[in-house]
């Protein structure tokens, strides 16, 4: 299994961050930036379930669940390296 320092951190989007629906992805709008990150159908069903802070691995299972064929350790492995890119762009935060 895929390990992380972060591996039971909570991550929670940016507030100041903004996105846009475009068919099945998405657009994310970093204002203080002046910057967009496109997101695939993936990334932008993370986005989604990050209206409440999670952790890595929840969001796995979310991700296992919803796209049937991502078998969970893929899942933890993409899904953490995602957050760290996020958080890379400060698209997301860690949560206390």
């Amino acid at each position: 299994m895929y390990y992380s320092p972060r591996m039971n951190a909570r991550f929670g989007r940016n507030p100041s961050t903004e996105m846009a629906w475009m068919n099945t992805e998405a657009m994310l709008f970093d204002p203080e930036k002046n910057k967009f990150f496109q997101l695939n159908p993936t990334a932008a069903f993370v986005w989604e379930q990050l209206a409440e802070p999670s952790t890595a691995a929840r969001l796995a299972s979310e991700v296992s669940h919803r796209f049937e064929g991502a078998p969970p350790p893929d899942a933890i492995h993409e899904v953490q390296a995602l957050l760290e890119q996020m958080l890379t762009h400060q698209l997301v935060v860690l949560v206390e």
